[in-house]
C-alpha cells in the first residue's frame, strides 16, 4: 500500500526521531536512582547538606522536546542554604555561608563561596558512585558531566541553591552565582502542548531532527525551542492538526523571528539570541526557502500527490524520511 504523508511523517518519526519508549523509561529511572545516590553524600560530615525538596529534572529530556539520540540527561541537585546569605552584584550574585560549611574550602579569601569549587567538590564526591566511569567539569564550567559505564548517556548535574525570593541560584562558570528557573520553561511547555492537543512535542523534535543535519548554521536548541514556543503562544487551536502545514508555518516563523531579538521567556536572560547578524541570515534564508519547499509539499498532498510530497519531505529531511 502506497504511504501517505502522514504515514510517511508518522515512521519517521517513531524510528529517527522520538526517542524509543523503553529507553526513556531506563533513562528516568537511572536518573532517579543517580539522585539517590547523590542524596547519600548530605549524610557525610565534610559536604553540605542536601535538600531534596529543591532537586530539578530541566532541559530537553523533562521537558520532552529531545530527539535521537539519547546522549545528555540535565538535573540540580538542591544545597541546603541554611544559615546563608546572598546578595546581586551586577549580573550575578554572592552567597555568604554559615561557620561551618567554610570548612569545606569552597570559599574565597573574600569569604565568599565559589561555585567552581562547590563544583569540583560535588565532582569529587561522584567517584563514590557505583559504575563510574568518569566526571568532568562541563565546558561552560557551570556543571559535572557524569558518564556511568551502564548507560549510553551523559548526565549534566549542577549545584543549585533555592532562594526566598523564588529563583534559584546555580554556577554562572566564573566562580559566582546566577539566577534561573527552570520550572517555568518546563511549564510553559506543557501549558502550550496541552493547548495544541500534544502535538507540539513531535513537531519540536522534527525542527531539532533538521537544525541537526547542519544544512546551514545550527540553531542553539533552546533558542529554537522558544521561537517554536513563542509562535504557538499566539496560536488559536481550532481542532485541525496537519504536521505538514504546520511545519510549513513554524519553518517561516524561524525565518522571520531569528534575525531579531528573542527575549528569555523567564524574563531572566533578556535577549537569549547570541548568534553574530551574518549566521541570522543565513538561517533566515535557509528556512525562507524550505518554507516555499514545505508549502509545495503541502499543496501536493492537498490535491492527492502524496508520492510527491513525500520526495519534497525526503529532500528537506534526508533519505530516511521515505525508507
Amino acid at each position: 500500500m502506497p504511504k501517505t504523508v502522514n504515514s510517511a511523517f508518522r515512521d519517521f518519526l517513531d524510528d529517527e526521531v522520538n526517542l524509543d519508549p523503553d529507553q526513556s523509561k531506563r533513562a528516568r529511572n537511572s536518573r532517579d536512582y543517580l539522585i539517590t545516590n547523590i542524596a547519600e553524600f548530605g549524610k557525610a560530615t565534610d559536604f553540605f547538606d542536601l535538600y531534596s525538596g529543591f532537586n530539578l529534572y530541566y532541559g530537553s529530556f523533562a521537558r520532552k522536546t529531545k530527539k535521537r539520540p539519547l546522549d545528555d540527561i540535565d538535573l540540580m541537585v538542591g544545597l541546603s542554604g541554611r544559615g546563608y546569605s546572598y546578595q546581586q552584584e551586577g549580573d550575578h550574585y554572592l552567597i555568604s555561608v554559615n561557620d561551618r560549611d567554610k570548612e569545606y574550602g569552597c570559599t574565597d579569601d573574600d569569604g565568599y563561596l565559589n561555585s567552581r569549587k562547590v563544583i569540583e567538590l560535588l565532582k569529587g564526591r561522584l567517584y563514590q558512585i557505583s559504575n563510574y566511569q568518569k566526571a568532568e567539569m562541563h565546558r561552560n564550567m557551570q556543571a559535572i558531566t557524569l558518564q556511568l559505564s551502564s548507560y549510553t548517556w551523559n548526565f549534566d548535574i549542577v549545584p543549585c541553591f533555592y532562594t526566598d525570593a523564588g529563583f534559584y541560584l546555580i554556577p554562572n562558570g566564573y566562580g559566582k552565582w546566577e539566577k534561573t528557573d527552570p520550572r517555568i520553561d518546563n511549564k510553559r511547555t506543557t501549558r502550550i502542548n496541552q493547548k495544541f492537543d500534544g502535538h507540539l512535542l513531535e513537531l519540536i523534535r522534527l525542527v531539532k531532527y533538521l537544525n541537526s543535519r547542519k544544512l546551514t548554521v545550527t540553531i542553539p536548541s533552546y533558542l529554537l525551542e522558544v521561537i517554536i514556543l513563542n509562535y504557538y503562544d499566539r496560536q488559536y487551536f481550532n481542532g485541525n492538526w496537519e504536521i505538514d502545514d504546520n511545519l510549513k508555518l513554524v519553518f517561516g516563523e524561524i525565518a522571520t523571528e531569528i534575525l531579531g531579538s528573542v527575549m528569555d521567556p523567564k524574563g531572566i536572560q533578556g535577549n537569549i539570541n547570541t548568534l553574530e547578524g551574518e549566521d541570522r541570515l543565513k538561517i533566515s534564508t535557509f528556512f525562507d526557502k524550505i518554507a516555499k519547499e514545505a508549502g509545495n509539499a503541502v499543496l501536493q498532498r492537498i490535491i492527492g500527490n502524496e508520492q510527491a510530497a513525500i520526495e519534497i519531505w525526503s529532500s528537506i529531511f534526508g533519505e530516511q524520511f521515505k525508507k
